[in-house]
């Protein structure tokens, strides 16, 4: 686009200068040959009457002129040959003077002399270019014709140096003008340059390309909002090289996760079909495999729950809080029974806004991983409160804590603090991946926080509004 910009406005302005220097050097010889014509006139007028005067002396003396005629124009010839000068007379058809000397030098023929008293300019077409005024006496000499001829051979030659300079000139300037232009496109070009080649970078991968801006022009205006373009970009390309990380994570997470109940179940199934067992031994084997298949089924049934969530969203309705803490003990009864855990519910709100179920589903993943992290004596407290105008619940257990590795990564999918532990009680590392999304789709933030030794403190905050003093939240969307 540059180099099309280029030439054609260096053809558009040459195609405009040139014209210009043929209008000039047209005007100028125009000019030149008016004033040659005008000062040609003026010559012959002179000389003419001066050769009209002598011409009558002699009559009135009785003198033939024409006899004398060589005489009276040798000093007009002298003279004017100094300037390209000639002159002829005639008498009819008969030369009777002529101060041509130079044989190539045309000779005005009588015929084409005027035939009155006014005096006929004409100009020499061909190369040698003469100028010729002719002009008949007065009486009593009307029958004599005065010729006048000159050289144009120094206007012309004028005129010709005149176009060789303007042409010259013109051809300088023609060059420094292209310069100019192309410094001038090569300047305004540059920052669509820039923008190309940003935007290349961009394609290629280089997200962190930026243009600079400087001004407060138009093209400081363009890279700003191509930076803030790029930005959005780099923004976004992060965001899904994360997101693809993290589900290629949640791939290996979830192969990993399988294949080790899986190649349980065959090993035992094989075991179970070629070996000679008692009824004990299969009674065992029977038993691992239902508990490694149980493993699967609530592993499959915590992602179909996730996968349900992500799509449907939650239904913000009003929640019986006593109701919904009722639930999750009854839920948790046997496991707290079984390890003598004592597990406290402080209901500090009436009515919470969301989803029972989801809200519901919450709770016992929360606890049951506060139980799990409780060796002996697990104190579990589950609390409904407002706080600054924000409905809150909150799991506070007193086990044994989490490092700050852990607590960075127990909200990532398959993830177990204690690994062995979770896996003999059947758990994927799926539950607080699930806790996630149950929050997401309330709005609300899932809070963490713990250390080795102190126990952990999980707390749900709920949007703004979500109080039953403030009312319902503004649905999504």
């Amino acid at each position: 686009m540059k180099t099309r910009t280029f030439l054609t406005t260096l053809l558009l302005f040459l195609l405009f200068f040139n014209g210009a220097i043929c209008a000039v050097t047209v005007f100028s010889l125009k000019s030149s040959l008016d004033t040659a014509k005008e000062q040609r006139l003026a010559e012959h007028y002179v000389v003419a009457s001066a050769l009209l005067q002598d011409m009558r002396a002699l009559h009135s003396r009785g003198s033939d002129p024409a006899a004398s005629l060589a005489q009276l124009m040798r000093p007009y010839g002298q003279f004017y040959a100094k300037r390209s000068g000639e002159f002829l007379v005639y008498r009819g058809q008969e030369c009777l003077y002529s101060s041509i000397s130079d044989p190539a030098a045309p000779l005005v023929a009588p015929a084409s002399l005027a035939q009155t008293q006014d005096r006929v300019l004409t100009i020499q077409q061909t190369a040698p270019f003469y100028l010729c005024v002719a002009g008949r006496l007065s009486a009593p000499f009307q029958d004599y014709v005065l010729v006048y001829q000159s050289s144009l051979q120094q206007t012309i030659s004028g005129w010709g140096q005149l176009c060789r300079l303007l042409y010259l000139a013109g051809a300088v300037f023609s060059l420094i003008l292209a310069l100019c232009l192309l410094l001038l496109l090569n300047r305004l070009f540059r920052p669509l340059e820039q923008i190309h080649a940003a935007s290349q970078d961009i394609a290629n991968g280089e997200y962190g390309k930026r243009l600079p801006q400087r001004g407060r022009d138009e093209l400081a205006g363009v890279a700003r909002s191509f930076n803030h373009m790029a930005a959005e970009i780099e923004a976004q390309m992060t965001a899904l090289n994360n997101a693809a990380a993290q589900k290629q994570q949640f791939a290996d997470n979830l192969a990993h996760e399988l294949r080790t109940p899986l190649t349980a179940i065959y090993g035992y199934a094989e075991y179970l079909q070629k070996a000679a067992l008692t009824e004990a031994d299969r009674q065992a084997a029977t038993g691992y495999i239902l508990s490694e298949c149980r493993r699967l089924q609530n592993m499959a049934a915590q992602l179909l729950e996730t996968a349900v969530i992500r799509a449907d969203g939650a239904a913000l309705l009003p929640v019986d809080t006593a109701a919904l803490f009722a639930a999750v003990r009854h839920t948790l009864l046997p496991k707290t029974a079984k390890m003598g855990a004592q597990l406290t519910f402080r209901a500090g709100l009436p009515t919470l806004y969301g989803d029972r179920d989801l809200l519901e589903s919450l709770l016992i993943n929360l606890a049951d991983n506060a139980l799990n992290a409780c060796p002996q004596h697990a104190q579990i407290l589950v609390e409904a409160a407002a706080e600054g105008g924000r409905a809150v619940l909150r799991v506070q257990d007193n086990g044994r804590g989490m490092t700050g590795e852990e607590l960075a990564r127990v909200k990532e999918a398959f993830y177990r603090v204690d690994k062995a532990r979770s896996r003999a009680a059947g758990g994927a590392g799926l539950g607080l991946a699930l806790c996630e999304q149950i929050a997401a789709a309330h709005g609300a933030e899932l809070l963490f926080a713990s250390a080795p030794g102190r126990g952990t403190t999980v707390t749900l905050r709920f949007p703004s509004g979500s109080s039953p003093l403030a009312g319902p939240p503004a649905p999504k969307g």
